[in-house]
């Protein structure tokens, strides 16, 4: 830690000890701050900020002060050792400074100074030091606080006595930081994360990462500075860390608004920001024994009490009670939804608000997932690909009679969220069929019958040369088939044809429509087949017109034949009696 003397304006030598009380500045930085090497050169006179260092010095000196630290003249960020240092440090020496100087370089000095008057509190309010995010922790860390306006004059002080303006509570409704807490900083630790994170919501910084690591010590937490991360991941790292120290669960109950539900999330926040509306939310004190969580390369791991909401929503209690009235068995709770059929990922989704319950579900150890994308590609690779035959052709008009398929492996399981429009009970055999790896290779010959006429069709799935899904469809006539070797005969006829190239495929009596879309579940890729089968009109040959002309002249014949013999039955019959 590099000091700064308060006579001479010049750093203290790191070799000579420091002295046991020391001042400390806190403020916002502006154009042309005096820096590290400006001191180190020995001209900050150059600076138009210069005056703000002097004086912040002047008046630690008037106070009994040899040393004073400013952060823009004591740092030096050449060194990425030395940054990282200060900022992993910062809460610790605004902890242990004596006192700490809060120069307001926009707030005029006024005559007024009753600390309850709504223009008092708006005139400090409008000023940026309220905005910036260092500013938080140097607001909390300190014990004795002096607030300064433009000209030096005082404010007054987070701990005002008889004879001067106590700001406590203009800074607390200001804040929103409880007034006990800025008052003794030891009880910080008794605000919720969720809390915490509230007070930052709102709050701003030069740089992205600075909005997560300038609330490390707010949470007593460290971490290697990253610059370049980016905000999230920077937010991200500190949330983790978190974890590894406390198991409060209000860290979860964050909303972030004017969100569709479609939106899938993890657990844990990418900014404070969304945790403006969550400062009255508070754990419960060890209602029951939590399972630590952490996060892995399969997401946040967790155990969770999940009710289920609807076929692939859950509701997630958390170990908080439902606020403002917080009553007796209440439990704030997160919406889930599982990422795929029979998972363990989860995902949070409609996180532009919380919900509750009363009853808790089964605990469950789940991975609530936060790195989402979406959709999912289909192109990445999966170790198992599954046709699934989803709606297969009407049995009023087309029967599924038979299914060729190599048999040798049990059928994979079937995809159950997505219906199958031709019943399990109806088919021949499976609805599933695993695709065997390569190109050109076929997996299973549909065998369909047409109701009204009794000819037999096919339609084979399997995949085309360029290892994608096809189709093929061919009368069954139109295929020599060894009845010893039935796969092996529609193998030999089997060329795919892509789906999406194909129309459809016109056969002598019949046009065969074949439309496949895939779903993800788990390690598996699923192609949903549907099969559509519509017979043409057929238009007569000569010789079936010429048959059915003599077929229609001898039943004509015949009927005439019959007619004459009833007749004549008759007339004997009626003969004998006279």
């Amino acid at each position: 830690m590099r000091l700064l003397r308060t006579d001479t304006i010049d750093l203290l030598p790191l070799d000579e000890s420091r002295p046991s009380k020391y001042a400390i500045l806190s403020h916002t930085w502006g154009k042309d701050e005096v820096l590290f090497e400006d001191i180190l050169n020995g001209h900050p006179e150059n600076k138009p900020a210069y005056d703000k260092v002097k004086s912040a010095c002047r008046r630690a000196a008037a106070d009994g002060y040899s040393c004073i630290w400013i952060d823009n003249c004591c740092i030096d960020k050449s060194s990425s050792a030395e940054l990282s240092e200060a900022i992993n440090s910062m809460y610790a020496w605004y902890q242990e400074a004596d006192v700490c100087y809060a120069y307001f370089a926009d707030v005029d000095a006024t005559a007024e100074t009753d600390s309850e008057s709504e223009d008092f509190k708006n005139r400090l309010a409008s000023s940026k030091w309220f905005k910036r995010g260092w500013t938080l922790q140097e607001l909390i860390a300190p014990c004795r606080m002096i607030f300064f306006a433009r000209d030096w004059t005082v404010i007054g002080k987070k701990m005002g006595s008889e004879e001067d303006v106590d700001l406590g509570g203009v800074l607390s409704s200001i804040t929103r930081i409880d007034e006990d807490i800025l008052k003794d900083p030891q009880r910080l630790h008794l605000a919720s994360a969720a809390k915490r994170m509230s007070w930052a919501a709102g709050r701003e910084t030069t740089c992205p990462e600075d909005l997560a690591y300038c609330l490390m010590g707010i949470f007593s937490v460290n971490m290697p500075m990253l610059y370049g991360e980016g905000g999230v991941k920077a937010f991200l790292r500190l949330q983790e860390e978190i974890m590894k120290q406390s198991d409060d669960q209000t860290l979860f109950a964050w909303t972030l608004d004017d969100t569709p539900d479609s939106v899938n999330h993890g657990l844990l926040a990418t900014s404070p920001s969304v945790f403006k509306n969550s400062r009255e939310i508070m754990p419960y004190e060890d209602y029951a024994p939590r399972a630590p969580f952490q996060m892995t390369n399969r997401g946040l791991s967790i155990e969770l009490p999940l009710s289920r909401l609807d076929d692939n929503t859950w509701v997630a209690g958390l170990d908080c009670p439902v606020p403002p009235a917080y009553p007796d068995h209440s439990f704030l709770a997160v919406y889930l939804q599982r990422l795929s059929v029979d998972s363990d990922q989860y995902a949070r989704k409609r996180i532009g608000r919380l919900t509750q319950v009363s009853k808790l579900g089964a605990r469950q150890t789940i991975y609530v997932c936060q790195a989402l994308h979406n959709p999912i590609s289909d192109q990445r690779p999966f170790p198992r690909h599954i046709f699934q035959l989803r709606n297969a052709p009407s049995p009023e008009n087309y029967r599924t009679v038979d299914f060729v398929y190599d048999d040798s492996t049990p059928p994979p399981p079937r995809l159950t969220t997505s219906r199958v429009y031709a019943q399990q009970g109806s088919l021949p055999g499976p609805a599933t069929f695993s695709i065997a790896k390569g190109a050109h290779q076929l997996t299973v010959a549909i065998i369909l019958q047409y109701v009204s006429d009794g000819e037999l069709l096919t339609v084979m799935l399997g995949s085309s040369v360029d290892f994608c899904v096809g189709y093929n469809a061919a009368a069954l006539s139109d295929i020599k088939i060894d009845m010893q070797k039935q796969f092996e005969s529609f193998y030999s006829y089997f060329q795919a044809r892509a789906v999406k190239s194909v129309g459809c495929i016109e056969l002598e009596n019949h046009d065969v429509r074949v439309n496949i879309d895939s779903k993800i579940s788990g390690a598996n890729k699923y192609y949903m087949v549907d099969v559509e089968v519509v017979a043409k009109v057929r238009t007569p040959k000569l010789l079936d017109l010429l048959v059915d002309s003599v077929s229609e002249e001898m039943n004509a014949r015949e009927q005439v034949g019959r007619a004459k013999s009833s007749i004549w039955a008759k007339m004997t019959t009626r003969t004998k009696r006279l």
